[in-house]
């Protein structure tokens, strides 16, 4: 499996769902994690890097549904040493997150937009 800097843009807007959007104006206390997303939803890959936008609406729904298709809350996306900007294909990311997102793409088809 060959996961590029898209897919990865793609799968960590999927988990970035858990979080509630943030109205920055507001003063007042805001929940930042959605009761209606699963926790265990949420995962990291190691060695990759980003900044989630939860000013920004997300880009999924709790079921795993896209349903705001030009929002993008990932922000400044890299891996190792180097920023991966939009569109680059880079080299695939292999062991652990291959595994786990094999797995996930198995138990959760919608979860993100990797063929095996």
């Amino acid at each position: 499996m060959k996961v590029s800097n898209t897919d990865v843009r793609e799968y960590s807007d999927r988990v970035a769902g858990i979080f509630n959007r943030i109205a920055s104006a507001e003063r007042d206390e805001q929940p930042l994690i959605s009761p209606v997303c699963p926790a265990c939803d949420f995962a990291v890959i190691d060695g990759v890097t980003y900044r989630i936008d939860v000013t920004q609406t997300s880009r999924y729904g709790a079921d795993g549904q896209r349903i705001a298709p030009e929002a993008h809350r990932i922000l400044d996306l890299a891996h190792g040493a180097g920023k991966w900007p939009a569109g680059l294909k880079a080299e695939p990311i292999r062991g652990e997150f291959e595994d786990f997102a094999k797995y996930r793409l198995r138990s959760r088809p919608r979860y993100i937009g990797v063929e095996l």
